[in-house]
Parts: C-alpha cells; structure tokens; sequence
C-alpha cells in the first residue's frame, strides 16, 4: 500500500481495465439489443429512443457516484492505489427478465411493449427489494464469514461470466483462441506490448483483422460482412432518455407474475452487491455497504469492523 497526499485519478494501468471493463459492457450491451429486437421483436424507436439511451445514462451516473466514492475513500485514507467498484449490465438479470418475463408476456399478449412495461414494473420492484435489504446488509456481512461471501461471488463468475464466453470463444476457435492467447501471454506470462497497450485492446485489434481478413479471403470466420457494418449504422443517432413512469405502473397488471422472481432476485442482488463490496474489503477498498447498495442513500451507520486499520461499513 502506498500513501500520498494528492490522489491520481488516472493511472497507466487504467488503459488495461479500461479496455477490459468496456469491452464487457459494449458485448453485454450488444446481447441485450440483440434480444430486444430479434427475440422479443421490440420496436427500433424503443430499443434505440428509449431503453439503450436510459441503460447508457444509468451506467454513467452509477459509475460517477463509484468514482465519487472511491475518490473520498482515496483522500481520507491517504491512498493512490484505490479502485472504484464496477458498474454494468447484469447478465444473469438480463436473461431472466427477457425469457422468464417479457417473452411470456410479449406472446401471451401479442404486443411486445406489454412486455418491455412488464419488465420496467420488475426492475421497480426488486430494486425497493435491493434498496430495503441495503439498510440490513450491514448486519448480514457482521456474521457471515468472508470466505462464504467469496465464494458465492467466485461461484456467479464462473457459472455467468466464464462459462457463456468461454463456449462461445470455441465456437469460432480461428478467432476466440488466439484471443485467448493473448490475454493468457500478457497476464501469466508478463508479455509487454508497444508503448503499454492494454492486452484486451490487442486482443480485440488482432481478432478483427483475423475476422475481416478471413471475409477477404473467402473463408467468413466470425461473419463481417460490409451489409451488417452498414445495416449497423441505420439507427445511428441521439436519443435522450425519456421517463416511462406511466409505462412503469401500467406493467403492474403482470403483478403476480412479477413478484414470484422480482423478490427472490432482488435477494439474490443484495447478496451478490455485498459479495462485490466484501471482495473490494478483502483488496484494502473498504466502502459503505447501504451507501454501494442504494446508490444516492446518504445514509452511513457505525462501521461493522475495523480491517487493517480501515472501518468496513
């Protein structure tokens, strides 16, 4: 641990978890348009007009306040080598509430927008669910052991986060493998690449030149193809994002449905957010739990503990 009376708010080693951190968010971004308007067969204008535009406003503001918080931590402990949570797309959520509940809702009904209402309704009730259970978490965390914390937290990765990209990397070997490769060499084997670009952006430069080139060549490893870059563009524009409070109540009328998974997940949120804010404690970063769990709370109670001199509420 280093200390220092001026904190860096960006370092080099930012580019690679930059890289890493983005790429993550852009693919789940892209399975997510990709379910909306292939499976659910969602309308453009609320794809484009409505969600995308809410969901990029919501991952800026939740990882200003991230940063916010890791600044403050920063300054009171007197640390450059702090590191700000992560904000993003949940995937477990997002299959779930696309298969479980607006798919049934859209056929059912016959009008994909019942569904996307259904699904906002969902989102409103298991985040009071998060937001309740954030003021609880505290005393949750004082008599669990880390190490049952952790190992939850380590069971959701490789189930959800590994398992998925993993398959779909040997679907396309040509491309995914050497990919792999590169990440492999530059994180265990300590390959350093020009002037320190990140290993991620290498991976990605590389398997797109494998990808256009085998296009070239006749052989389409990965599908690029001129007519998709183009079709890709069709709905290239700005869009702000818009209120859909009545939209919200009026996918109430789906409310038993909703309920039988919007509380058990709102659970399953709370207990992987506190997993995240325990691993983050575990790596010298002690954050407030209520205030990580319900974002804007101000509320701040008495720290649960003391861990290497820091207090971990």
């Amino acid at each position: 641990m280093t200390t220092t009376s001026k904190v860096n708010i960006w370092t080099p080693g930012d580019w690679n978890a930059f890289s890493g951190f983005g790429t993550n968010i852009l693919v789940n971004l892209l399975v997510l348009t990709g379910l909306l308007r292939f499976v659910l067969k969602m309308p453009d204008e609320i794809v484009f007009g409505r969600i995308l535009p809410a969901t990029g406003l919501m991952l800026f503001l939740s990882t200003l306040y991230y940063a916010w918080l890791a600044y403050k931590l920063a300054k009171s402990s007197g640390r450059n080598d702090v590191c700000a949570l992560p904000s993003g797309i949940s995937v477990p959520h997002m299959f779930v509430v696309v298969f479980v509940i607006m798919l049934p809702i859209s056929l059912t009904s016959g009008d994909p927008i019942k569904g996307w209402e259904a699904g906002l309704a969902w989102v409103f009730i298991q985040s009071f669910v998060l937001m309740l259970g954030g003021f609880i978490a505290p005393y949750i965390r004082k008599v669990t052991p880390r190490a049952a914390l952790l190992g939850t937290l380590a069971g959701v990765s490789i189930a959800f986060i590994s398992l998925r990209p993993a398959l779909e990397m040997f679907m396309t070997p040509v491309v995914g493998v050497v990919c792999f490769s590169i990440i492999l060499a530059s994180w265990f084997g300590g390959v350093r690449f020009f002037k320190g670009i990140p290993a991620g952006l290498v991976a990605i430069a590389v398997g797109t030149l494998i990808a256009w080139g085998s296009t070239a060549m006749g052989l389409n490893y990965g599908g690029m193809s001129l007519d998709n870059v183009t079709a890709s563009l069709a709905n290239f524009g700005f869009s702000l994002p818009l209120p859909a409070i009545d939209h919200v109540f009026s996918g109430f009328e789906f409310l038993a449905v909703i309920l039988v998974t919007a509380i058990p997940f709102g659970i399953y949120d709370l207990v992987e957010a506190m997993d995240n804010v325990e691993s983050a404690a575990a790596g010298g970063d002690s954050y407030p739990t209520t205030r990580v769990l319900c974002a804007v709370c101000r509320w701040r109670g008495q720290p649960d503990r003391l861990l290497d001199g820091q207090p971990v509420y």
